[in-house]
């Protein structure tokens, strides 16, 4: 399968405007409603959410898209949860998250996206994701640039200081007392949270990561995630100048569970050396 310039633009043509599609459907379940219920393991009041949106707008990308390429592979969150996640084949393969911020889309929270990522030979080429709270598109391609709404991105990249930088992470789902104990979350906010110029914490691991691409967050950090999560933006901030590390700051592992993305390179190794001094011992996997 060539991954020509030519034959990229097209995939990326077509993922762009399913995700638009998608996007319209989540806003007719948010303006209809939906049915919600957890899903896997859940740790005292923290609860994992699915909706039958999350399934049907999964359902729906992935018909079209095996309508358009059917010698392709497939790997999404409602699909694949719970028996492949990880990114094996050499074959093309579309990754997707039909609803990245599940919990926020319960809460008409507008943090909520649709993310849809293609893989050749396990290299990510190109992510859209479309939030459709805040009427952004983000979309990238290998060696094309990154872009929201039709607009190029860059990275912020002169906060080397964590003191000086806004940061963003997420407290976890679906973890137990061993392989998140307490006193790795104090050490955490610690460490890197507290010294750090501002935190927040966006709900939706996709958006994180496009708003490090676009410059507003200069840094995101996240543990126990999954493929679809984040390949989508690791292209987006790759294109847009960034740096993507996994969480210690080492080689980036899209089938390893966590994620470090900067748009400065001191500061990304700066939070790597930070995170591995708290974190021995922690499973960084769901």
């Amino acid at each position: 399968m060539s991954s020509s310039s030519s034959l990229l633009k097209e995939y990326l043509d077509f993922a762009i405007n399913l995700a638009r599609q998608a996007g319209q459907k989540l806003i007719q379940w948010q303006t209809n409603g939906f049915d919600v219920m957890e899903k896997g393991i859940h740790f005292g009041s923290m609860k994992d959410l699915v909706t039958d949106a999350d399934a049907g707008i999964e359902n729906f990308i992935f018909t079209q898209l095996r309508h358009r390429f059917p010698d392709h592979d497939f790997l999404g969150e409602e699909s694949d949860g719970n028996q492949m996640n990880c990114l094996e084949s050499n074959r093309p393969t579309w990754i997707v998250d039909p609803i990245d911020g599940t919990t926020n889309f319960t809460h008409l929270f507008p943090w909520s996206c649709v993310s849809i990522s293609l893989a050749i030979d396990q290299e990510i080429v190109l992510g859209v994701t479309y939030c459709t709270g805040q009427e952004r598109l983000y979309h990238a391609i290998k060696n094309g640039g990154a872009f929201c709404n039709g607009y190029p991105i860059r990275v912020s990249s002169n906060v080397e200081k964590l003191s000086e930088a806004m940061i963003q992470t997420g407290i976890p789902i679906g973890y137990t007392p061993a392989e998140f104990p307490v006193n790795f979350s104090s050490d955490l906010f610690n460490t890197i949270i507290w010294p750090s110029k501002a935190f927040r914490c966006v709900g939706s691991c996709c958006m994180a990561l496009c708003m490090v691409a676009d410059g507003s967050i200069d840094a995101s950090f996240m543990i126990k995630i999954k493929i679809w999560d984040m390949v989508a933006g690791y292209i987006i901030i790759k294109e847009a100048g960034g740096y993507v590390f996994n969480i210690h700051g080492d080689k980036f592992d899209p089938n390893g569970g966590n994620i470090l993305a900067t748009g400065n390179l001191e500061l990304a190794n700066k939070i790597g050396k930070l995170f591995r001094k708290c974190s021995q011992g922690i499973i960084y996997k769901h």
